[in-house]
């Protein structure tokens, strides 16, 4: 749980405390803002809010983004809206996936590629580069926007990672340690942890914001959700055990690192 304070433009309260969930994505937190404070906003669309975090210098807007990868616990958040800027349409290929972006061109590299981690479920330990038309963005100053770089509409940029990705499908039984049950499921060893507790979530039919898993691996803890299948180095028919720590009627939950 993070504890965030918020600055609305147009209000007459300097900040407000709020408690919202590290799981969850910008747009979660973009859409609860907009419900909870629309009178302050002109604009009736949501997607113009912007998000800057005065702890990291960044700009956040409407995307799967993690909280966990861009908030720590007390930032402070000021909120605004983007009032005009060019839409742009291309594409994001990465190995056979390709994904159709509109967004406006005023996002910078920095944040196009937090987008493609949390997009295409990358480990944040794989470097990736970004390549448009033979010029590989990610050589460039991150911090510059998509617009500085002409990118057209229509346009493809592909994302190629620095190691190989291991896409083999193994099958893994996850035993949950409080019910003595256990499934058996396919995965790629390219898959991340998250994945697995997913997979363990839904099998226990549990909501998500309600319980919290430990992930357990020849006794050893994770809690890295990003972690690769491949990275904790898992094999054939492999067991990982989950337990519930904690599960609840509450509304939010806390996992310790």
């Amino acid at each position: 749980m993070l504890n965030l304070q918020l600055q609305i433009p147009g209000s007459n309260i300097g900040q407000y405390s709020i408690r919202f969930p590290q799981s969850k994505q910008i747009s979660e937190l973009i859409e609860w803002i907009y419900d909870n404070f629309n009178k302050f906003f002109k604009l009736q669309n949501k997607n113009k809010i912007n998000i800057y975090n005065y702890g990291n210098g960044q700009n956040y807007r409407y995307s799967n983004q993690l909280l966990s990868s861009c908030l720590k616990n007390n930032d402070i958040l000021k909120l605004g809206e983007v009032q005009s800027e060019k839409e742009l349409h291309f594409y994001l290929e990465y190995q056979s996936f390709i994904t159709e972006i509109i967004i406006e061109d005023d996002i910078t590299i920095q944040e196009l590629m937090e987008f493609a981690y949390c997009t295409f479920d990358i480990s944040n330990d794989i470097k990736l580069d970004f390549i448009y038309e033979n010029f590989n963005l990610s050589n460039q100053n991150i911090k510059k926007k998509l617009a500085e770089f002409n990118i057209q509409n229509n346009g493809k940029i592909k994302i190629v990672p620095h190691k190989i990705i291991d896409n083999n499908l193994i099958n893994i039984q996850i035993l949950f340690r409080d019910t003595g049950s256990s499934i058996k499921q396919q995965f790629f060893k390219s898959d991340i942890l998250a994945k697995i507790i997913q997979a363990a979530i839904q099998y226990l039919g549990l909501n998500q914001n309600m319980a919290a898993l430990s992930v357990i691996y020849k006794g050893r803890y994770y809690n890295n959700d990003k972690t690769t299948l491949s990275e904790m180095k898992l094999v054939e028919d492999d067991i990982i055990e989950i337990k519930i720590s904690y599960c609840g009627g509450q509304s939010y939950f806390e996992i310790k690192d």
